[in-house]
């Protein structure tokens, strides 16, 4: 398994959904800080599946409702445009029982898509604090843990 590049996107609730494009498929891991509004999380979520986001794994402040609004953005999808391929299917989780690391943990050894390699890994959190050396650590640091 060789290691992803990994993408650190900090974002304040309510702010604008960034302006980066990805061009392959990828994962995310939201790291929720802080609590945000159900539009903006819609928001956010409708950005990630735009993007090619294929797995999303959400923990911290209100992580069921950020799987919700992701999965709510692939039903009002699957309304819209039905039929769509399986391909594009974003699976989601959510880690409220779990400490970070057995997050990180699970994004390295069971986050996987059947067709793509999802590459690069998102570090998406949602705080006032940056935190980009603290997390990107311990994501490394949980490929080798035996979580």
């Amino acid at each position: 398994m060789n290691e992803p590049e990994i993408v650190y996107i900090r974002l304040i609730p309510g702010n604008d959904v960034p302006d980066r494009t990805f061009s392959t498929p990828f994962k995310v891991v939201i790291v929720a800080d802080l609590p945000s509004a159900d539009d903006w999380q819609t928001s956010i979520a409708k950005w990630l599946i735009s993007q090619g986001c294929l797995y999303v794994m959400c923990w911290g402040v209100d992580c069921e409702l950020w799987e919700e609004s992701v999965d709510w953005v692939q039903v009002d999808l699957e309304i819209a445009s039905p039929g769509r391929p399986d391909e594009s299917f974003v699976m989601t989780t959510q880690h409220s029982s779990e400490p970070l690391s057995a997050v990180f943990w699970y994004s390295w050894h069971c986050a996987a898509a059947p067709n793509d390699e999802l590459d690069p890994v998102v570090i998406l959190l949602i705080s006032d604090t940056d935190r980009f050396s603290e997390l990107a650590d311990a994501y490394r640091l949980a490929r080798h843990s035996d979580e």
